[in-house]
């Protein structure tokens, strides 16, 4: 096998395995979501004493998945594809 062939080969491979990080990734940010589900409504709100963790927690997830979480998952999800991931 020249060396074209193993570089197209070793892409092959990282791709498969990225696949299977990204759904890992996707199953992570549905139990995120799940957990953000199951707070009270009054979590989105500001916060009481009695509520800034649950309001926190909310925050911390939804900024999370917002600013780190989808962009990964989409970026990665493209560059499985074969593109650039911007």
């Amino acid at each position: 096998m020249d060396e074209a062939q193993c570089t197209v080969s070793a892409l092959a491979q990282a791709r498969e395995r990225l696949g299977h990080s990204v759904e890992r990734l996707a199953e992570i940010r549905a139990d995120l979501l799940e957990i953000v589900e199951g707070l009270p409504a009054e979590a989105s709100s500001p916060p009481s004493d009695e509520l800034s963790g649950i309001y926190e927690l909310d925050a911390l997830i939804r900024c999370g998945l917002h600013d780190h979480l989808d962009p990964l998952i989409q970026n990665l999800r493209a560059l499985r594809e074969g593109g650039t991931g911007e």
